[in-house]
């Protein structure tokens, strides 16, 4: 699970925790490359989120991992001077084969400008907001043996909203994962191809995202699955004097149709059925889960912490 900080995630943790400018295809390819990615052992299926917010330098402080499915995790941390305000906030919950987050960064800095100091900054700062979460289940799809996959199909909502002054802002999300056998766990079938965007406009999110879970056709495996986002605002050294930003990004992921057996070659296989998961969750009709509705309750939080700051 996320707290257990094995080597991959520990590694995970420590690229997460470049603020600005780390490629999120990257940072999901160390954590499910097929060296990394070795799980260690525990229950066949588990769910769990962690909230997290961040500033330069990589001094980050990180709520509690919440366990369970639907058990939120959230945090927030903030500065508020006259001329110099930052704050960052973040909240998630996670549930079998589903995720929704929400995740703000923003500040404003205008020190004094003198006769005898340029009108630029002379150092950098940033914040992030940091929302992850994990889920892990044992099934089996397809008969007969060989390689395939296990098609998961997640419909992506909500909103990347970015403005900023003199400085920088974006946000991200991010989908990956792995699987193994259970009496294997350290010998990976394969990696979930990585599933992202990055903005640093804003735009609405509404798309469809696969993905695609290597399998052995007809044997138990269990798969874990990795859901990021993120936020982030700042400034560097020499950026005008002054500064403001602020990115925003709130995400719900949500299966809208049955999981589907493909063959080695991504084709459908007719008649392929799939397991009831070791959670319980019916992969073929997908069930209601605690999400709907999530997206609009985490907003509402940080809605309610912003005016409680003010």
């Amino acid at each position: 699970m996320i707290q257990m900080a094995t080597e991959p995630r520990s590694r995970l943790a420590m690229a997460m925790h470049r603020p600005r400018g780390f490629d999120l295809f990257a940072v999901l390819g160390l954590f499910c490359g097929a060296a990394l990615c070795a799980p260690p052992a525990h229950a066949d299926a588990y769910v769990s989120s962690i909230a997290q917010v961040c500033e330069q330098g990589g001094l980050c402080a990180t709520a509690p991992t919440s366990f369970g499915p639907g058990q939120r995790s959230d945090i927030s941390r903030g500065t508020n001077f006259t001329n110099f305000q930052y704050s960052a906030s973040s909240a998630v919950i996670t549930d079998f084969v589903g995720f929704s987050a929400f995740a703000r960064a923003s500040g404003f800095e205008s020190p004094e400008i003198t006769e005898t100091t340029p009108p630029v900054f002379g150092y950098e700062i940033s914040r992030s907001a940091r929302a992850f979460g994990e889920w892990s289940d044992t099934i089996t799809a397809g008969t007969g043996g060989g390689e395939g996959f296990l098609r998961i199909r997640l419909r992506l909502t909500g909103h990347g909203a970015i403005s900023w002054q003199n400085g920088y802002g974006s946000v991200r999300f991010s989908f990956g994962g792995f699987s193994v056998e259970p009496e294997r766990p350290f010998d990976v079938i394969g990696n979930v191809d990585p599933v992202g965007r990055a903005m640093t406009v804003s735009e609405v999110i509404d798309q469809v995202a696969n993905l695609d879970i290597p399998i052995l056709l007809g044997s138990p495996i269990r798969y874990t699955v990795t859901a990021f986002a993120g936020a982030d605002t700042g400034h560097y050294s020499n950026d005008a004097i002054p500064f403001s930003g602020q990115s925003e990004i709130g995400i719900t992921a949500r299966p809208f149709a049955g999981a589907i057996v493909l063959d080695a070659s991504k084709q459908p296989i007719p008649g392929a059925t799939v397991s009831v998961g070791e959670s319980g969750f019916d992969y073929a009709v997908p069930e209601a889960s605690s999400l709907p509705g999530t997206l609009a309750a985490l907003a509402s939080l940080e809605a309610l912490r912003r005016r409680r700051r003010a």
